[in-house]
């Protein structure tokens, strides 16, 4: 399945287009709890790793700045600042449900800032349309 859209990320790997082309293509795509993803980075600090989260915020939000109508990306940029405190509590809800509230509250500074930063440069892209 995904060496059919081999031709998308042959250059660079953008996974909403990726996603975007299996669904109009009818495929089914998942969200497990139990799928473990490693991530390996250079960053050795939060500081250095959240210019990374605003550069990929802002690569997805310019693809979204071609990929939608422009009313939807006027109201994407009017109300993206409910965006970060919107996941942060469906994030908190769903680690709640699953008894890890305690470690979600120790890590939730940091996820609000990758939160953060991430709906700023997705902000930024869709409104320059720029990745």
């Amino acid at each position: 399945m995904m060496d059919s859209t081999r031709d998308i990320w042959r250059e660079r790997f953008n996974e909403a287009k990726v996603h975007w082309t299996l669904a109009e293509r009818g495929e089914t795509l998942f969200l497990s709890n139990e799928l473990i993803v490693d991530y390996h980075t250079p960053y050795q600090s939060l500081g250095e790793v959240l210019p990374e989260r605003f550069g990929w915020g802002r690569l997805y939000g310019s693809v979204l700045a071609t990929s939608v109508p422009p009313l939807r990306r006027l109201l994407l940029i009017a109300f993206a600042p409910l965006i970060p405190p919107r996941l942060l509590l469906r994030h908190g809800l769903a680690h709640a449900k699953r008894g890890n509230l305690a470690k979600f509250l120790m890590a939730s500074p940091i996820i609000a800032a990758y939160l953060l930063f991430w709906t700023a440069g997705e902000t930024w892209g869709n409104i320059t349309g720029k990745p």
